[in-house]
């Protein structure tokens, strides 16, 4: 079986770039989680006011019902950048629909990102500066995986 690695972060973190290197580069299969949804942006509705308790409570019973039925990943690759850096690389990719995302909301999800990363206790968490991350070149990501991950797993593919 292979590794399931997730890739997590904000907004124009570099989530998608991150991805597709990783998963030519490294043959892991990678994808974002289910836990983002309830745990970053269905929390930070309903912290806003925009989702009632009831429906929040009722839409995080399901989640943790789903979650009895699926595989954690083996690793959360976890892309952590300051607003300012998610809002350069929103507008330079000019997607028409993320063009009016205020800088308040990136930094709400941030917040909730940090208290879900505190949080979460089914697999590892690499926590990455993405605000480093040079999207264009990412072979010393690449390189820093291959060099922390004997640490944190077995050396046998799962």
């Amino acid at each position: 079986m292979k590794w399931f690695v997730a890739v997590s972060g904000n907004i124009g973190s570099g989530k998608s770039t991150v991805t597709t290197v990783l998963s030519e580069k490294l043959g892991w299969n990678h994808d974002r989680t289910i836990y983002e949804d309830a745990e970053i942006f269905a929390r930070n509705l309903y912290l806003q006011g925009l989702m009632d308790e009831r429906d929040f409570r009722n839409y995080y019973e399901l989640f943790n019902t789903m979650l009895q039925f699926l595989r954690p990943p083996d690793l959360i690759l976890y892309l952590q950048a300051p607003v300012q850096i998610l809002l350069e690389r929103i507008h330079r990719r000019a997607r028409d629909f993320e063009q009016r995302i205020p800088p308040a909301y990136l930094q709400q999800l941030n917040e909730r990102y940090a208290e879900w990363v505190e949080r979460f206790r089914l697999c590892p968490i690499l926590t990455v500066d993405a605000e480093r991350l040079d999207l264009a070149h990412l072979d010393s990501l690449v390189a820093e995986m291959q060099a922390r991950l004997p640490s944190l797993f077995p050396l046998i593919e799962r």
